[in-house]
C-alpha cells in the first residue's frame, strides 16, 4: 500500500482505518528500511550507506546561505561521478566532479576541496628543456588548472641534476643540466 498522509483524519473510527494506519507504518518501514540502521538497532537513526541516484538531465539549482549540494550526474565521458557545489560566492559555485579522475600513468585526480593533483613521468634529453603540456592524449579528460600552485620532481637516478624551469597552468617546463638522457617523475598541485 502507498503511503497517505491523510490518515488518520480526527473525524476517523480507528477500527475502520486500522488497515490504512498500518499501510503507512510499512511504507515508512520500507523508506527507512533503505540505506538505514534498521528500528531498534543501537545505531538506529543512521546511515550505513548512501545511495545516489543519476541527476542527469536534472541537476539540482544551487544552493544558497551555506548549503553544499552533493550529486551524482554523467561527466561528459558518460560515466556517473560525484559533483560538489556550494552557493554562488564560494570558490565551488561551480560544480564539480570530485570522484573523477584520469587514473594511469600520467593522470590526474580531484580532491574534495576542488585541489586537483596531476603526477606523470617523462623522458629528459641531456642539457635540454623537456616541456610537458597538460592536455590530451597524455592527460585524458584533464579539465585544466586555474592555477597551478606547486610541482615536485623525483628523478629514476639522484646523481642526475634536473629542476624546474617554469610552471604554468598549462604546463611544465623542465631542464636537465647534465648531458646524459633521464627520465623524472612528477607531481604538480593545483586548482
Amino acid at each position: 500500500m502507498a503511503y497517505n498522509a491523510n490518515i488518520p483524519q480526527a473525524t476517523d473510527n480507528p477500527s475502520q482505518s486500522q488497515s490504512q494506519i498500518l499501510g503507512n507504518f510499512q511504507a515508512i518501514q520500507t523508506l527507512i528500511g533503505v540505506n538505514h540502521e534498521n528500528f531498534g538497532s543501537a545505531q538506529e537513526g543512521n546511515h550505513f550507506m548512501v545511495t545516489w541516484t543519476d541527476n542527469t538531465g536534472s541537476l539540482p539549482a544551487a544552493p544558497t546561505g551555506t548549503n553544499l549540494n552533493i550529486y551524482n550526474a554523467k561527466d561528459a565521458a558518460t560515466v556517473n561521478q560525484l559533483y560538489l557545489q556550494g552557493p554562488a560566492a564560494t570558490r565551488f559555485a561551480t560544480a564539480f566532479p570530485f570522484t573523477q579522475c584520469g587514473a594511469s600513468v600520467n593522470g590526474w585526480t580531484y580532491l574534495p576541496s576542488g585541489i586537483i593533483i596531476l603526477w606523470g613521468n617523462t623522458a629528459l634529453v641531456g642539457s635540454s628543456f623537456t616541456t610537458i603540456s597538460f592536455t590530451s592524449p597524455t592527460f585524458t579528460g584533464f579539465p585544466g588548472f586555474s592555477n597551478a600552485f606547486s610541482a615536485v620532481l623525483g628523478v629514476n637516478n639522484i646523481s642526475n641534476n634536473i629542476n624546474i624551469s617554469s610552471l604554468s597552468n598549462t604546463a611544465l617546463q623542465i631542464r636537465n643540466n647534465i648531458a646524459t638522457a633521464s627520465a623524472t617523475y612528477f607531481i604538480v598541485i593545483g586548482n
